[in-house]
């Protein structure tokens, strides 16, 4: 994973960077350096996570484009892909591999900052708070018509809740963490 974080380039890691200080913004979580330099290993798999998901329902998009227009293609999947010699959909469930890889080191870094004694509740605020973005990092990359085109899972809004205009008979779509299992379950 190092290895495909270092060739997605600096561009992209200062994207994450981003997203993981928003976090911290609308949770009102401020961390010391030391504090912050305590979550690294979580926050590189949760980076890892990220970046697997994005890729993950962004492929077929910038493959097309990479063949049509000849445009730059450095998606994840594109690297067993290309080294493995395996066709795309064989490299999406390496990819699909590494994934749930990268969610049980997840919960075993979770475990971990929970039971440390020197980890505060603010930092735990901020890993949950984590979790919950990486969640609707799934739902959104799921749901997008930006990845999925036509393709792209409907969202629903759980029953009760509706959009201006809209009836409110629709199914309910629940976030959910389980290692080694999707994030997104559908009740």
């Amino acid at each position: 994973m190092r290895h495909i974080r270092n060739h997605q380039g600096k561009n992209l890691q200062e994207d994450f960077r981003f997203v993981f200080a928003c976090v911290r913004l609308s949770s009102n979580i401020k961390l010391s350096p030391a504090e912050k330099e305590q979550m690294e290993p979580f926050i590189h798999l949760a980076y890892d996570h990220f970046l697997l998901i994005n890729d993950l329902y962004s492929f077929d998009r910038e493959k097309r484009a990479a063949d049509t227009h000849g445009a730059t293609f450095t998606n994840v999947i594109h690297f067993p892909e290309e080294y493995l010699s395996v066709n795309p959909e064989v490299a999406k469930k390496v990819t699909l591999d590494i994934l749930e890889g990268v969610e049980c080191q997840l919960h075993t870094e979770l475990q971990r900052l929970k039971e440390s004694p020197t980890i505060t509740e603010t930092q735990l605020q901020y890993a949950f708070g984590t979790i919950e973005n990486l969640s609707g990092n799934v739902l959104f990359s799921l749901t997008s018509k930006r990845y999925g085109g036509k393709a792209a899972v409907a969202f629903h809004l759980p029953p009760g809740v509706s959009r201006p205009g809209e009836s409110s008979s629709m199914s309910k779509v629940v976030a959910m963490w389980i290692p080694g299992k999707s994030l997104i379950a559908t009740a």
